[in-house]
């Protein structure tokens, strides 16, 4: 059994890589619904334990980057520059993919779905990087694919 290596991970953004990428966190999530309980007859001192049911699910791609001098152009949504003028001027919902390209896996697992950028912050540090952080925010379902390795 071989460990995957967070580094292969890349988040896409309409079919082009996030420039400079440094982390990137995939958070699936599922909200609980709970019945009111009802007020108790024997008094204050009742226990009464949850027993919640399942809701809607909900996932989110977060992460920062290094933002790049780049000739890319800002229409392909792959460059900070380009992320902040989407979120600036348009509502559009983008496609996102977090999956490996790592060629050595046996298997490959890519994450994709629809997702609203929700969150979008440039930092200027007096010493360092300029870096950029993100969230998008799935909008339906997350669609996971296994791609098994060609022989």
């Amino acid at each position: 059994m071989a460990i995957v290596s967070g580094k292969t991970y890349l988040v896409g953004v309409d079919d082009a890589k996030l420039t400079c990428q440094l982390d990137a966190t995939l958070t699936i999530g599922q909200d609980m619904e709970s019945e009111d309980a009802c007020k108790s007859i024997t008094g204050v001192n009742s226990i009464t334990w949850a027993d919640d049911s399942a809701g809607q699910k909900n996932w989110e791609v977060s992460g920062s980057g290094k933002i790049e001098d780049s000739a890319t152009p800002e229409t392909t949504l792959a460059t900070a520059s380009a992320l902040a003028k989407h979120f600036i001027t348009s509502n559009e919902p983008i496609e996102v993919s977090v999956g490996t390209n790592d060629a050595t896996l046996q298997t490959v697992v890519t994450y994709s779905g629809t997702a609203q950028i929700t969150s979008f912050t440039l930092n200027f540090p007096a010493n360092g990087s300029a870096t950029y952080d993100y969230t998008f925010t799935g909008k339906g379902a997350l669609g996971m694919t296994t791609t098994p390795k060609l022989p």
